[in-house]
């Protein structure tokens, strides 16, 4: 099953790039963090309490995920064939609301450049609306674990499902529309949500929004639209700042996978990561979340965080 959906995932991903007009990476671009180590071996629940909770937790949310980024590549055959370049203040306002009540946290705008499509990835336009949703607090707060890993693949497959139906209201007007959910991605989510002034990216590599903390997925629907209201100025700046002197993330990681040493800064993509230290514990409880649970975001929030930074 998980062997499987990586590989239907690369393979629905090879499909795009057979659109006329696709954009591809540039020369600059980054290579995608592979979602497992290639060189181990799949770990899959071992005991016969791990299998059960795997099935009831954590399956149904990766059979959701799957779902969505089928949906995301087939229904790009129902784009219009002319499609609009234009949005009215009032539509896009609309369309911040329908998707706020199909549970997306915030809403953001940023355009991507051709360095920052991942290699061997491509998309349709370049203009995107990026959108988080929140993880469950709670079941975070057990990580790791069936609990904390549950909540996860929840938020990927909601906002596989958001994106989707955004996708799919884009095209009802007029618009094209490319949905790219919240599992896998054709860009970095975080930058692109930093780019799009959601939030920041800590330490840890994740986006901190004052919405969610680190608590959230990302995804984003690439669109025909060419006005929408993008930004260069982010108020999160502060953050890089405070995880420069922070580093609870990286001391509490159980695989040691962030560095301490790193100071969080513009350049670079996750540098502070090291994915051969994250993968096998993260394969390990098909999930970890232990840098979300100890961010000082998550545990006080943005707004009492922000304060304190202040007041020093």
């Amino acid at each position: 099953m998980i062997r499987d959906f990586f590989a239907e995932l690369e393979e629905d991903e090879s499909k795009i790039l057979e659109y006329d007009g696709v954009i591809l990476s540039g020369p600059g671009s980054p290579q995608r963090d592979e979602f497992r180590d290639p060189d181990r071996p799949i770990s899959l629940p071992s005991s016969v309490k791990e299998k059960v909770l795997f099935v009831i937790k954590i399956l149904p949310h990766i059979r959701r995920v799957q779902k969505a980024q089928k949906q995301s590549v087939i229904s790009l055959e129902q784009n219009p064939e002319n499609p609009k370049t234009i949005a009215s203040d009032d539509f896009l306002h609309d369309l911040e609301l329908t998707a706020t009540e199909m549970g997306a946290s915030a809403i953001g705008y940023a355009t991507v450049s051709e360095d920052e499509i991942f290699t061997q990835k491509g998309i349709l336009y370049k203009n995107a609306i990026v959108l988080t949703a929140p993880m469950d607090r709670e079941k975070i707060n057990t990580a790791p674990g069936f609990d904390s890993s549950e909540t996860s693949f929840a938020s990927y497959a909601m906002l596989g499902e958001i994106v989707n139906q955004v996708a799919g209201h884009l095209r009802a007007h007029g618009f094209g529309a490319q949905a790219d959910p919240a599992l896998g991605g054709k860009v970095s989510f975080p930058d692109l949500a930093e780019n799009a002034t959601i939030g920041l990216r800590g330490r840890h590599g994740l986006l901190i929004s004052p919405e969610n903390g680190p608590c959230q997925r990302i995804a984003a629907v690439y669109t025909s639209i060419t006005n929408l209201p993008t930004s260069s100025e982010n108020p999160h700046l502060w953050i890089r700042d405070f995880c420069r002197t922070c580093g609870e993330c990286a001391k509490h990681c159980p695989g040691g996978a962030i560095n301490l040493g790193y100071e969080p800064g513009p350049e670079g993509r996750r540098p502070f990561i090291d994915a051969k230290k994250c993968h096998p514990y993260f394969e390990e409880y098909h999930g970890c979340g232990v840098c979300i649970r100890v961010c000082p975001f998550h545990m006080q929030g943005y707004e009492m965080v922000r304060a304190k930074v202040k007041k020093s």
